[in-house]
């Protein structure tokens, strides 16, 4: 990947905080957040004996491990994965870390009856970019067993809309995309402008929607300057299309610069599945099983209040 004289005086000022993330590649990253909850303290007061006492019973030993799992934050991680992107410039490594952080807002959404689950269109999104095809079916089955309020409305349509272009309906794509609404921000007016435009077979209006994305991304990110690096979402969106709408993904300028990431929208294509790049991580059973495998997360019933 080529690098500016200013996109080198962002990454050199990232180097200098020291972060160990940085240093980290994908397993070593989840190795190390694994190895800290053997350090938690059992202290009354702890999350886990929050939601012990408050939410669940009955877990068992590894269930509440899996809760003081604290892998990045989405914020940390994009900026990691943005990082590692650029001055590595691998893009295997970059879907793998997509892939890893969609499958922990999975996790994440299962184990907390807090979750907003109308921001699943963002997790959906990272699978959809990195080629992860059971960690977008895994969260679209969470989606629609969901029958909560929620506490975003204007979030919903959007996510129904990404479930939509996922299974390849039209019919579904229009009737979500009648719903959106005006309140949200700049970012997601962008976001909806493109899906707008795949709804009614609009090329151009896609690429304005997928441009407005790209412009306000770091806005949407509170100005950060390296998690805006490169916008996973746009990624995301555009591997759907070329499926969804040959048409709008022709019109919309692929070969551009950051934060559209040109080389890895041309590498992922020789990518299937990700899932045989996961299996090769060399994790504890614990973790491998809802990280890697997916495998259902049998957790005792809930004691929360209903809404």
């Amino acid at each position: 990947m080529k690098i500016s004289k200013p996109l080198q005086k962002v990454l050199d000022e990232i180097a200098q905080s020291d972060s160990l993330w940085l240093k980290m590649n994908p397993q070593a990253l989840l190795l190390h957040q694994w190895a800290e909850t053997e350090q938690m303290p059992s202290d009354p007061f702890d999350i886990d004996v929050l939601l012990r006492q408050g939410l669940y019973s009955e877990c068992t030993e590894a269930q509440w491990r899996l809760v003081r799992f604290k892998f990045p934050d989405l914020l940390a991680l994009n900026e990691v994965a943005a990082y590692r992107r650029i001055t590595g410039d691998s893009p295997l490594e970059y879907a793998i870390l997509m892939s890893l952080s969609a499958r922990a807002e999975w996790i994440a959404a299962k184990i907390n009856w807090r979750y907003e689950r109308e921001t699943l269109w963002g997790p959906l999104m990272l699978a959809s970019a990195s080629h992860d095809r059971l960690a977008t079916q895994r969260l679209v089955d969470h989606w629609k067993v969901w029958t909560d309020k929620p506490d975003n409305p204007a979030l919903v349509p959007i996510t129904e809309a990404i479930v939509a272009l996922i299974e390849n309906n039209p019919a579904e794509l229009s009737a979500a995309t009648d719903k959106f609404r005006k309140s949200v921000g700049s970012y997601l007016k962008g976001l909806q402008a493109a899906l707008v435009g795949i709804a009614n077979n609009h090329p151009a209006n896609f690429s304005d929607g997928m441009q407005q994305m790209l412009k306000q991304f770091r806005g949407y990110l509170f100005n950060e300057k390296t998690s805006a690096l490169i916008n996973p979402h746009a990624q995301g969106l555009f591997e759907l299309v070329r499926v969804f709408s040959p048409e709008c993904a022709a019109a919309f300028d692929a070969q551009q610069g950051l934060p559209w990431d040109a080389e890895y929208s041309e590498a992922i294509r020789n990518l299937s599945d990700i899932q045989p790049e996961l299996a090769q991580l060399d994790l504890p059973e614990d973790l491998r099983k809802p990280l890697i495998s997916m495998e259902a997360l049998d957790w005792p019933p809930d004691n929360r209040p209903k809404k």
